[in-house]
């Protein structure tokens, strides 16, 4: 038989009493809030973690209001693009895929709920109700998800001994069970941007094949409009200024017009300024206070094999609000009453960095200008689907 002193027994009875309440407090947490994400793992290759995030410390996230019928309006994409069906070419408005979609009551019980607390100010809500921007405290948000933030750095960053750009993020977040049902997920949380370096092969000798280069402006070692041209069987490339196609363009990329001219001269394409630049730095010294490599290579190209086309140049400042390109080029194409007929976008990362609701918030903007029409371009880059840490690495 095992006997047990009064002061044991005093000790277990508290520590059972301890279990209870926790318990319970559990359940109460429990049944106020509904877990929703965990941070990405592999993120921990890119980022250092720098220290616990101050309180104080105004922080901006993005809600993405829970969408209707986007499981319908993918059928409606693959029905209006294929060419053996009836409704083939039958594309949607902007105003009709809205009203099919935006969940208006989710969006006002948010706006209501965020509202209620006058820490925090909403900074924006998208025109057709998909996200809502909102700056509050850390603490705010601490409380609000019921996490930890944490400050993060790129590592590249810190190995140059750069002024890092700071990241505010936690390790998981639940959601108030008062707004779960209508939040698909709230971006600056637990997703990190991933780093668009840009890296390109060094060798262009390997770039052009050298029986496809030779006269009439294809230079060996080189990738020219008239290369791409003869190698794809490009037989039409003048367009229409009816229709539009843009570059999309960050971290720094601008494009000169002058540089422009020169190409188009270089390769008797027809002289053709670029129609429209969004938020973008395009003057003719971009190239002596940003980079200009991509920039002017993305609208150079793209002009040269559409020709006589309304060219938009959409730039994304890593200083705007969300300081994240692939969030900020959702979130504008989301609001953008109308989108272009052709996006090209030479920027990416490894899937396997990106949270799910990264993914699911990119396919489910995708899927509405597919509806609409529009075709989005994205590189695959120098070294194909596997990106370039296949050059070094198996795995990949």
């Amino acid at each position: 038989e095992l006997f047990y002193s009064s002061k044991d027994m005093m000790w277990m009875l508290t520590l059972v009493s301890v279990i209870i309440f926790v318990s319970r407090l559990c359940a109460d947490q429990s049944a106020s809030h509904f877990f929703k994400e965990k941070t990405n793992l592999n993120y921990s290759t890119l980022f250092s973690y720098v220290n616990k995030t101050e309180e104080s410390q105004m922080h901006t996230v993005v809600f993405a209001v829970a969408q209707l019928n986007i499981d319908n309006l993918k059928n409606v994409l693959e029905d209006v693009s294929d060419p053996s069906s009836a409704n083939y070419g039958k594309h949607w408005t902007k105003k009709v895929i809205a009203d099919y979609t935006s969940n208006i009551e989710g969006r006002d019980i948010i706006l209501q709920y965020l509202s209620s607390n006058e820490d925090i100010n909403i900074e924006k809500d998208t025109q057709y109700g998909n996200f809502i921007v909102a700056t509050a405290p850390i603490f705010v948000w601490e409380d609000m998800f019921m996490t930890t933030f944490h400050t993060y750095a790129f590592n590249d960053t810190i190995k140059t001994h750069e002024v890092p750009e700071l990241f505010f993020r936690a390790k998981e977040y639940s959601i108030p069970v008062e707004i779960a049902m209508h939040v698909s997920t709230v971006f600056n949380t637990v997703q990190f941007p991933f780093p668009n370096t840009i890296r390109h092969v060094s060798d262009r000798t390997k770039i052009a094949p050298k029986a496809l280069s030779s006269t009439n402006n294809l230079l060996y070692g080189f990738v020219t409009p008239a290369l791409i041209k003869k190698y794809y069987k490009v037989s039409n490339d003048i367009g229409s200024m009816k229709v539009t196609q843009a570059v999309y363009e960050t971290d720094g990329e601008g494009a000169s017009p002058s540089d422009l001219l020169n190409f188009q001269s270089r390769f008797n394409l027809p002289n053709q300024p670029i129609s429209q630049a969004i938020n973008a730095p395009v003057y003719d010294d971009v190239c002596y206070y940003s980079d200009c490599g991509e920039g002017n290579l993305d609208v150079q190209y793209i002009m040269g094999i559409a020709q006589n086309t309304y060219t938009i140049f959409n730039y994304w400042s890593s200083r705007s609000q969300p300081s994240d390109w692939m969030l900020g080029w959702i979130i504008s194409v989301a609001e953008n009453p109308n989108p272009a007929n052709v996006y090209s976008i030479s920027y990416g990362g490894d899937e396997s960095y990106y949270s799910q609701s990264y993914v699911d918030s990119f396919n489910i903007e995708a899927i509405k200008l597919g509806v609409m029409g529009t075709t989005i371009i994205v590189a695959s880059g120098d070294d194909g689907v596997a990106g370039y840490r296949a050059r070094s690495s198996r795995y990949y």
